[in-house]
């Protein structure tokens, strides 16, 4: 089975775009305009992986990732940006996140971040293999992804 990603990002287009990009490597579970859409969905789906973007509004990517690793079971996390000051990716990464990616890099970057973050949450130092799949078991049919 491939490995399940949850997307949360508050402008549309690009939810769209990320879904696409990461379907090329694996399933995505769902979409979330806000981050506390994403928590939620991040306790239904139990995603491998979670993209965020940093900029949502009134919970941000920050605050979603600072909560997701107080969880048992705290995903692979990667948080994109199109913010580009010094010292953001240090504070992103010590917030616990797993990867950080600028915007203008998604199309290069996005999959092996998400790889990597995976990997890591597993226990792993190495990036998976590119077909992005060795996860068991399934989502439910009936789980729909806002896009």
């Amino acid at each position: 089975m491939p490995y399940r990603v949850l997307i949360a990002d508050d402008y549309h287009a690009m939810r769209e775009w990320l879904c696409n990009k990461l379907r090329e490597e694996f399933e995505v579970v769902a979409a979330f305009d806000g981050g506390a859409a994403a928590l939620e969905g991040v306790r239904a789906f139990d995603p491998d992986a979670v993209v965020l973007d940093l900029a949502m509004r009134p919970i941000n990517g920050l605050d979603v990732v600072r909560s997701l690793r107080q969880s048992q079971n705290c995903p692979g996390i990667i948080l994109i940006t199109g913010y580009t000051e010094a010292g953001l990716r240090e504070a992103v990464l010590a917030a616990g996140a797993h990867g950080f990616v600028v915007k203008s890099d998604l199309n290069r970057d996005l999959i092996p971040a998400v790889r990597t973050a995976i990997a890591s949450r597993n226990g792993r130092t190495e990036e998976l293999s590119q077909n992005g799949r060795g996860r068991k078991g399934s989502l439910p049919m009936n789980a729909d992804p806002h896009t």
